[in-house]
């Protein structure tokens, strides 16, 4: 029984909870409607007099009626509207600015407020000095209309900044006549009607076309036979070698104060001469790696070279004026000798 008789307590507080905020509910005002700005001032207590009219208290003079109190008691300051367009169109995007004197310090909140563009599809607003620039989307067939506008800020010190605009319309150019109540019913046109003009004006398209498609295969095959020529003709490995070692001992006296860059100018073209004679990539090879793949006692010699000169680029070694004449002599004399046995290898096979 005690059990049962709390599960009936149970059921009867919970239905009163549930009345209460149902009551609680039905009195508090929708929050997806807009309230206009109205500062806060704290409540008098009247009392209802004859006919509805309310009394101060001690006193049996009636007060104004609720309709005959000022709905928007806020003092608003001036503001302009206009629109940057004459007319539009539906479909534009319209610009609708709104300029106002702004007190000095006070500067726009990262999200302002503005009363009145509730039904309106906003792209955009932006912000100026003293001037807010909103973008419109026209979404009406009829006169684009704009209500009066709000904006309430709040300065630093707390005061509150109230401005609004008169009502401002826009003239639509519509694609059609309004007066019009009849429609004139016309035959379908094809998507393409071709006449004899537009028919050869593709056919000196296409014949341009084919012509460009020509002259970009004729350039190719000119590259291509070009590059050729240029292969053919190309300088003789000793050729370069020669020209690279008279450069660099004509050069020498600009590396006196710098010999470890006048050898690796020399043993990069030792390098990529022998490396062009004999088939192997040595100029991406080290010392000894080279070493691992010459057989001929004259690129022996010349490994023993790379060595010295490998003691000068990396161990600091500082050579003698003689020996850096000598090994270029080296240089030059291995580049000689081994043109000259190709040259006659060539001539015996003639």
């Amino acid at each position: 029984m005690k059990r049962l008789a709390l599960h009936v307590l149970f059921v009867l507080g919970l239905c009163l909870a549930n009345a209460f905020a149902q009551a609680e509910t039905q009195g508090l005002p929708d929050t997806n409607t807009p309230v206009p700005y109205t500062p806060l001032v704290a409540p008098e207590k009247t009392a209802l007099g004859p006919k509805g009219l309310k009394v101060l208290p001690g006193t049996t003079a009636p007060i104004q009626k609720d309709s005959q109190i000022e709905s928007d008691p806020i003092d608003y300051r001036p503001m302009i509207s206009q629109f940057d367009e004459e007319t539009a169109m539906p479909g534009d995007v319209i610009t609708l600015k709104l300029s106002f004197q702004l007190p000095k310090g006070m500067t726009f909140p990262e999200k302002i407020p503005i009363d009145g563009l509730q039904d309106f599809h906003v792209m955009g607003i932006d912000t100026d000095e003293s001037e807010i620039t909103i973008k419109l989307l026209v979404d009406t067939m009829d006169t684009f209309d704009v209500p009066s506008l709000k904006v309430i800020l709040t300065h630093k010190n707390g005061t509150v900044m109230a401005y609004k605009s008169d009502p401002i319309m826009l003239t639509l150019d519509l694609p059609f006549d309004e007066t019009e109540t009849e429609l004139e019913i016309h035959d379908i046109k094809d998507i393409f009607k071709i006449n004899t003009a537009k028919k050869y004006l593709m056919i000196a398209i296409v014949c341009i076309l084919i012509l460009m498609i020509g002259l970009a295969i004729w350039y190719i095959i000119k590259k291509r036979k070009q590059k050729i020529l240029e292969q053919a003709y190309q300088k003789a490995p000793e050729e370069i070698a020669f020209d690279s070692l008279r450069d660099l001992n004509r050069d020498a006296h600009l590396f006196r104060d710098n010999i470890k860059a006048y050898y690796f100018r020399l043993t990069q073209v030792l390098k990529e001469y022998m490396g062009q004679i004999r088939e192997v990539p040595v100029a991406e090879m080290t010392t000894e790696e080279i070493a691992s793949k010459v057989k001929e006692n004259i690129d022996i010699e010349m490994v023993r070279l790379m060595r010295k000169a490998d003691m000068i680029k990396f161990a600091d070694f500082i050579p003698t004026t003689a020996e850096r004449e000598d090994h270029w002599k080296k240089v030059w004399s291995y580049v000689k000798t081994t043109s000259d046995e190709r040259n006659q290898e060539v001539n015996s096979h003639v």
